[in-house]
């Protein structure tokens, strides 16, 4: 009976460990992804309006 308890004990702790790490691991890459597109989104804005600025700009930037 004892056994079976420490059995069930570890079956739990590695179902935790099972779930925890990847919500951990998608956590983390949900953050990642998140940055990552908001700095492309923030550079993307620059490049318009360097673009802007060079169509509008008497003087044609090579």
């Amino acid at each position: 009976m004892l056994r079976l308890s420490v059995q069930i004990r570890v079956v739990i702790s590695h179902l935790l460990v099972d779930v925890h790490v990847p919500y951990v691991i998608m956590h983390f890459f949900s953050v990642l992804i998140h940055e990552s597109y908001s700095n492309a989104v923030e550079a993307h804005e620059v490049q318009y309006l360097y673009k802007d600025f060079e169509l509008h700009s008497p003087v044609y930037i090579h």
